[in-house]
């Protein structure tokens, strides 16, 4: 019952960010900070709400996207992490699915071959290839709207997890060689630093985070 329940929320985080095109301005965030893998700490109880009103969810979801993408805009390492230019879909997908089942099996996650597949299967079924605006696209999007859904994402932290975010990122790029492996180390490790990426939510961030692409080809159309 309560798989079905979560799958339940797919179509309401489809038609919530659906048509969200958020615009970056061309100035460049500073990065310059120490490296850390443990997300900021929430405000206090007294100083949040537990969900955010719609126009601050989209300040909010804003601002984050921005402040990543001028990130990566300014730094050499997360420019290289995101270099996927001219790359076919076939081969991103490929790589991603070994690197993310991996990623299941460690975490001890159920159903890993379907999570795992699901996670990749509408990268190829809707790209011929992938590019860097692409993938900064959906792994700031997708990321940010998490945040939101799970009752993180607050007007008061908003730029303290954009800049953790990035802090993972920047981390995972120097730590490893291959981008896919790097991408799925920064991505898990910052869920899993807001306790977002557990034995039970997997599932649900790999259909999600499929969902993602789907929903980046409908705009792209």
């Amino acid at each position: 019952m309560l798989q079905i329940r979560k799958l339940l929320l797919i179509p309401v985080f489809a038609f919530i960010f659906h048509t969200i095109s958020p615009s970056v301005e061309t100035g460049s965030a500073s990065c310059d900070v120490e490296v850390s893998r443990s997300c900021p700490p929430r405000p206090p109880s007294s100083n949040r709400i537990s969900r955010p009103s719609i126009p601050y969810s989209l300040d909010s979801f804003n601002t984050f996207v921005t402040i990543f993408k001028e990130a990566v805009c300014s730094s050499q390492s997360l420019s290289r992490l995101f270099d996927f230019d001219n790359i076919p879909a076939t081969e991103f997908s490929e790589k991603l699915y070994q690197v993310i089942l991996e990623a299941l099996k460690t975490l001890g996650a159920e159903d890993q071959i379907y999570a795992a597949t699901k996670a990749v299967e509408p990268i190829t079924k809707n790209f011929y290839s992938v590019s860097s605006e692409l993938v900064i696209q959906i792994y700031v999007k997708f990321v940010a709207k998490y945040l939101f859904t799970q009752d993180i994402l607050t007007p008061y932290n908003t730029i303290q997890l954009a800049l953790a975010y990035v802090r993972e990122m920047e981390r995972s790029a120097m730590c490893y060689q291959s981008q896919q492996e790097a991408l799925s180390a920064g991505f898990v490790n910052f869920l899993t630093s807001s306790g977002l990426f557990t034995v039970d939510s997997a599932l649900m961030v790999c259909l999600e985070y499929g969902n993602e692409w789907k929903l980046a080809a409908q705009a792209w159309q």
